[in-house]
């Protein structure tokens, strides 16, 4: 059933020229999917991976508001 809405919406996305938005919207669920299996099964590296994450994501945060200001 998935995968028959993937393919619906990614149809719907190819007619209206957003196949690079679609694509990327679902790699970030997958990404998203696959990191809340890995916090239920393997808490350590789950935690890990998201705490990786979440430091990067402020790091060019950062990065973009200090090339900004420059």
């Amino acid at each position: 059933m998935v995968g028959v809405v993937v393919v619906v919406v990614g149809v719907e996305a190819a007619t209206r020229g957003r196949v690079l938005l679609f694509l990327a919207t679902l790699a970030v669920s997958l990404l998203l999917i696959a990191v809340s299996w890995l916090v239920v099964t393997n808490f350590r590296l789950g935690t890990a991976i998201v705490l990786v994450v979440a430091a990067l994501a402020l790091l060019l945060s950062n990065f973009a508001g200090y090339l900004r200001r420059r």
